[in-house]
């Protein structure tokens, strides 16, 4: 509904489904939920009758009745239904006749305390087309993180959602712009376009502009549930909020807990939970830390909850029934670290989760095509099962693979041309009863970012029945995995005839590369103990390659890459970002170009298998015979022809809100943070990058081993703000 005459200062975006806040979000738009006892969209409302609005346009999508039923005292409103998804640009693009200029574009479902009267006069006094509104964060991963020349204000990149690894900033976009005419007249017409992801990174590309002010005052986006619970705590000092028409007995206890209007409790027990509208809870009832539960479910006498268990809406707990687990979901946020999934079989680890992991990995594609492979041990076997499950149940295409190793299962991701090959193991730490469950796309590496929130998000929604339920695909003789991979790795290396290598390890990957050497003419002998190996040595281990000299000296892995990547005569590599400098010097020197990719979907990182060798260590130690045998020397020899430096990588644990701040700060002292933060001192350069399951890794490359030590002791204290 729209007054024609009417034009708009500010538009409001209120259209999102805001599934990540699942099961709050499905009977209520996000921009709805109650801070204490006010809806998100009604604070924004008040803070722009606060700063001189008077109307605004309010563009809505899901649910959009309730929004559009809303009045406010002070604000005119006028509602603009999108009937499909436009992107947050393109809605604001649909109603570009109807704005003046400049225009306030302001997110429906964060909180914010923010003066923008004061940031519009500044946009204005300073003549700008666009200024996007940051503040910091200390979970920089979950938003669009924003560098910002210091000096001028001018952005100078976007990263949408990091990983901890790619965060090089604690500033977030808050979803706050001012902009001008000519910045709305970019955004092309009846075409789905995001501010974030496709508005913004035009404006870099032509050179616009773009400027980032950090603004002083409270926001919080309420985008997960422990966000929208602190959110409410803040208002209400910490006390439970109850909301109209609840009904509470005198014998409960209700302790920092959420309850919207119409909830009923008994004589029950409620920690720090959140309880939608219309939950009924009996007597005799615990609900601990963490619970959240959906509109209109009864909870019935004497039932017990454990920690954190989410309850789809609608739905009836039984009278003494113990619920140990999530009712209808797992809860996936931050289930990706920065290898994969790992955890303890039966803690961090169990079937419902691996079950939604084999459904949420069926969102890459219509229909998805899913590898599943294993290591053969008892409990991943158990569980890749139950990943299977999970693929065929929502739809997906299933390949069911033989027992494996790591680079079998990213090598068939690739040969298959699958949208994920996920292998399950046993942990390689050692641990009891440890898991590993890694992920590869059809480029040979681990899964980028924005497909591991794509299936984090589709873990957390309700699957509805497929239309088909496909048979799943076993592959026999020359079709399988193994087969194919032999004849890629004997097509790849190629003639090794005259080279003579030792291998050690007890593992398939040795076995491997000894079976195929051997068929490509190389003498190799297997060995249970280096001092019986005859000249050089490959030494496999379960997560890294190595080898010896003749004379005992060792190479590592990237001396041996080093080596692998001239063979062959090619001239371009593809590289994670955390490429040591001086491996990249070298390989420069030698006429090789290299191009780096992060943990975000880019071109570089779609062309990782053209450098396949950097994560399969079979195909790496074949690489290194060929240029053994192309230049007819050995190791030793070989070894001369290197850069002697010298790398050191340590783990520094910090506590995990101090992480943003920490980047933050270190990153203002790098000159260049395109491939991370990177640091240098007389004694050399380190690299800092977030892990994902928490504190930092430091890569330090120097000269000489004490030096490299000497960088990491100085970069634990650059971490942890010692001096």
């Amino acid at each position: 509904t729209n007054d024609n005459n009417a034009r708009f200062s500010a538009v409001i975006m209120a259209g999102g489904f805001g599934s990540r806040l699942a099961p709050m979000t499905n009977s209520r738009p996000k921009p709805l939920l109650p801070v204490f006892n006010r809806s998100v969209f009604e604070r924004i409302l008040d803070l722009l009758a606060e700063n001189g609005f008077n109307c605004a346009a309010v563009t809505t999508m899901y649910l959009p009745e309730q929004i559009e039923a809303i009045k406010h005292s002070r604000i005119n409103l006028s509602f603009f239904r999108e009937s499909e998804p436009k992107g947050s640009a393109g809605a604001v693009r649909a109603l570009a006749e109807l704005l003046d200029e400049p225009v306030l574009i302001i997110s429906g479902d964060a909180v914010c305390e923010f003066d923008l009267k004061k940031q519009i006069e500044n946009h204005k006094q300073k003549k700008r087309q666009a200024t996007i509104l940051l503040t910091k964060t200390k979970k920089p991963q979950e938003f669009g993180t924003v560098l910002v020349d210091k000096s001028t204000n001018r952005i100078m990149r976007f990263m949408e959602k990091p990983s901890w690894t790619d965060t090089v900033s604690n500033q977030i976009n808050t979803g706050v712009y001012i902009l001008g005419k000519s910045v709305i007249e970019m955004i092309p017409d009846n075409v789905f376009f995001d501010f974030g992801r496709d508005l913004f990174p035009l404006m870099m590309k032509k050179g616009v502009p773009i400027y980032g002010e950090e603004a002083e005052g409270f926001w919080c986006d309420i985008g997960s549930f422990g966000d929208f619970y602190d959110c409410n705590m803040r208002f209400s000092d910490n006390k439970s909020i109850f909301g109209i028409d609840c009904t509470i007995s005198e014998n409960a206890k209700i302790e920092s807990s959420i309850l919207f209007e119409g909830v009923s409790v008994g004589s029950s027990v409620i920690n720090n939970s959140i309880l939608c509208e219309g939950v009924s809870v009996g007597d005799g009832c615990v609900i601990p830390d963490g619970c959240v539960i959906a509109a209109n479910c009864k909870i019935g006498d004497s039932a017990v909850l454990s920690a954190g268990v989410r309850i789809a809406h609608n739905i009836k707990i039984g009278k003494g029934t113990r619920i140990m687990g999530n009712v209808f979901l797992s809860s996936a946020r931050h289930l990706f670290g920065d290898e994969g999934i790992n955890g303890i079989y039966g803690s961090e680890i169990d079937g419902e989760l691996c079950f939604k992991l084999g459904q949420g990995l069926t969102s890459f594609g219509k229909p998805a095509k899913i590898g599943v492979m294993n290591d053969g041990s008892e409990t991943a076997d158990l569980l890749s099962d139950t990943i299977k499950v999970g693929v065929r149940s929502a739809g997906g295409i299933l390949h069911d693979f033989e027992n494996g190793f790591n680079e079998l299962a990213a090598f068939a991701a690739y040969e298959y041309s699958l949208d994920c090959c996920v292998f399950v193991a046993a942990d390689s730490s050692g641990r009891e009863n440890g898991i590993s469950i890694k992920m590869y796309e059809k480029n040979g590496v681990g899964l980028c970012r924005e497909k591991q929130r794509k299936a984090e998000s589709s873990m957390r929604e309700r699957m509805s029945a497929p239309k088909t339920i496909f048979a799943p695909r076993t592959l026999e003789g020359e079709e399988r995995a193994k087969f194919r991979y032999c004849k890629y790795l004997q097509e790849m290396t190629g003639p090794l005839g005259g080279v003579s290598v030792s291998v050690f390890g007890k593992n398939e990957q040795s076995n491997f590369f000894k079976s195929n050497a051997e068929v490509l003419g190389a003498e190799v002998s297997l060995v249970d103990d280096l001092k019986k190996a005859d000249g050089d040595a490959f030494v496999f281990n379960s997560e890294s390659l190595s080898a010896l000299t003749s004379e005992y000296l060792d190479l590592d892995f990237w001396q041996l890459f080093m080596l692998a990547a001239q063979s062959g005569g090619r001239k371009d590599l593809y590289l994670p970002q955390s490429t040591p400098e001086f491996v990249e010097n070298y390989l420069s020197s030698e006429g090789i170009n290299l191009f780096f990719y992060n943990d975000s979907e880019s071109e570089e990182r779609i062309r990782a298998f053209e450098t396949h060798f950097y994560t399969d260590k079979i195909l790496l130690a074949l690489l290194v015979c060929r240029f053994l045998h192309e230049n007819t020397i050995m190791l030793d020899e070989a070894r001369q022809f290197l850069p002697q430096y010298y790398l050191k990588s340590v783990v520094v644990d910090i506590e995990d809100d101090d992480r943003a701040d920490t980047i933050g700060t270190l990153a203002a002292e790098c000159e260049d943070c395109s491939r991370g933060v990177r640091l240098r001192d007389d004694k050399g350069s380190y690299s800092v990058f977030p892990r994902a399951e928490g504190g930092f890794r430091v890569f330090a490359e120097a000269l000489s081993s004490e030096l490299a030590e000497e960088l990491c002791d100085i970069a634990e204290k650059k971490i942890k703000g010692e001096k």
